[in-house]
């Protein structure tokens, strides 16, 4: 896919407009955090340190993956704690490898990114990530516990409802530069970043490396 005309993004003007829309989601969340506080007086159950959630499939646009690369290139990560998070990935690649994004439902795989129970990079965390939250914690253990169960949770539809809402514009917006437009797994989309340094450029450029992380269709239900 070549580069489209008067594509003018780069590294930094992609960071900027994914900051952007972080700090937009996360002030609409906070808001509607507020007001179910004042209608219901209850607060989210997810908090720190809950990572019941992170043991799953995470589908982020590719922007947002670029994003998370630019950040930990540009953040004080060192030679071992980098080399510790690839065999993560590595290993999670293994294990999720043939499974469809059903089948991975009902196993409880860590995402790469989770250390000792926090998300290590909760700053530039994926749209798809930010907008999860349930008023109850219990069938999140209980799901944690046993995934092949079939578990109600009670979510709050606004939050889960900004973060899609602003991710499929996402994707609009890179078809219409004639960018690729796809959801990709997270963790394959990060190792292939790290395999090739100049990638964001290229791929900004309409150089698709990403494309072996894009969904399968037959694992995008």
């Amino acid at each position: 896919m070549g580069k489209a005309p008067g594509n003018t993004l780069t590294s930094n003007s992609l960071q900027r407009s994914v900051t952007t829309l972080n700090d937009f989601a996360d002030s609409g969340i906070a808001y509607f955090h507020q007001v179910l506080f004042q209608q219901r007086q209850i607060s989210p159950a997810c908090q720190a340190g809950c990572a019941y959630c992170c043991h799953g499939p995470v589908h982020p646009t590719p922007v947002e993956v670029l994003n998370i690369v630019h950040y930990i290139n540009s953040s004080a990560i060192s030679p071992d704690q980098r080399a510790d998070l690839r065999q993560r990935m590595h290993e999670r690649r293994i294990v999720i490898g043939k499974l469809t994004v059903s089948e991975q439902l009902l196993q409880t795989i860590p995402c790469p990114f989770l250390l000792t129970g926090r998300c290590g990079i909760y700053a530039v965390r994926p749209l798809c990530c930010r907008g999860r939250n349930v008023l109850d914690a219990a069938p999140c253990i209980a799901g944690f516990k046993d995934p092949t169960r079939q578990q109600q949770y009670e979510i709050i539809q606004e939050q889960t409802l900004i973060s899609q809402c602003l991710a499929f514009s996402i994707l609009d917006a890179l078809q219409k530069r004639g960018l690729p437009y796809q959801f990709v797994d997270l963790s394959q989309a990060t190792m292939l970043a790290f395999d090739t340094p100049d990638l964001i450029d290229r791929w900004l450029g309409g150089d698709n490396l990403l494309a072996e992380a894009e969904l399968r269709p037959h694992s995008a239900g």
